[in-house]
């Protein structure tokens, strides 16, 4: 009876299957990438806090400073820039000094179709702990390599 229970099941799910179009579905299709940028005037010391608070809590991919006037304002949001490691360029931009943040923002879309290719593609996305990696791979080791090297050389030299 388990068999006959089996066979029918299996039946069923592999004829609702065959009526469906599916299509394989990548995980790159399921990612959207849209570029946001905000804004900062350095009118004064007073606005440095705000744009170095900002920057801590999300840091941009680059930054585009405009400075006109030589002034310490300038010089400090390219220190904080720098401490951070954000790429940044000095742009001409208008007659104001300002300070342009550049984020790349990616999402994950929801699947449309059904089948085995859109779970698959789904569970692939979240796997990868930064969506950016499929748009800007990193193509370095872990930072921790070289640990790793150091470690196996002192085992090998223990034995």
């Amino acid at each position: 009876m388990k068999h006959i229970f089996l066979i029918i099941f299996a039946l069923f799910f592999i004829s609702s299957c065959a009526h469906e179009k599916t299509a394989r579905v990548q995980p790159e299709s399921l990612l959207s990438a849209s570029t946001e940028n905000i804004s900062f005037n350095l009118t004064n010391s007073d606005s440095i806090a705000p744009i170095v608070s900002w920057i801590e809590e999300d840091l941009p991919q680059e930054a585009e400073i405009s400075c006109f006037k030589k002034n310490g304002i300038c010089k400090e949001i390219r220190g904080v820039l720098r401490h951070l490691a954000v790429p940044f360029k000095s742009v001409n931009s208008g007659f104001d000094d300002s300070i342009v943040l550049i984020y790349e923002r990616i999402s994950a879309n929801n699947c449309n179709s059904r089948g085995f290719g859109c779970s698959v593609s789904v569970n692939t996305l979240q796997m990868v702990p930064s969506l950016r990696q499929f748009t800007n791979p990193s193509l370095s080791d872990a930072q921790d390599a070289q640990r790793a090297v150091n470690t196996y050389g002192k085992y090998s030299s223990d034995n």
